[in-house]
């Protein structure tokens, strides 16, 4: 039975030593603390944090970041435990959702993968952002930028 929660540092901290080894690799090379550390604080200045769970247990924890320079622009995010990936719909119902939301409200919506994390890209791909720049860090570490908005809402707002 799945259920959507509102995401807790419980949640968190269970997770963080399960996280997918494409998730630690992604998260790992941008940020210098601990991705306990790391996760908290992102957990703090999100604007909306949600857990999947199955049968109780987190499979996932998913949230946006709104863009702090450019208020119209929300950062999307998550981690997810290898289980998660047995769950597809579910992941892609959710994400869907979650995405959906923001876009209605006129955000566009981009984030930043590691080009080797291929589940997070399908996941994105599914969900129809494209990519829109590509990052090299160095010659073996390539970021790829995805984004996805709603031109009719965005336009409205401005």
């Amino acid at each position: 039975m799945y259920s959507l929660v509102k995401a807790t540092e419980d949640h968190i901290d269970y997770l963080v030593p399960r996280m997918r080894d494409a998730d630690v690799v992604d998260l790992g090379i941008i940020c210098s603390v601990g991705m306990g550390e790391l996760l908290a604080k992102v957990l703090e200045v999100s604007e909306e944090v949600n857990t999947l769970c199955f049968n109780g247990e987190p499979l996932c924890v998913f949230g946006i970041v709104i863009n702090s320079v450019e208020d119209h622009v929300g950062e999307p995010w998550g981690i997810a435990q290898p289980k998660a990936s047995k769950h597809p719909v579910a992941m892609c119902r959710q994400g869907r959702k979650f995405t959906n939301k923001y876009l209605d409200k006129g955000l566009k919506l981009t984030t930043t993968v590691h080009s080797e994390n291929e589940l997070a890209l399908n996941w994105l791909r599914f969900l129809g952002f494209t990519m829109n720049d590509i990052i090299d860090i160095s010659p073996d570490t390539r970021y790829l930028v995805y984004e996805k908005w709603n031109r009719e809402k965005c336009l409205s707002l401005s």
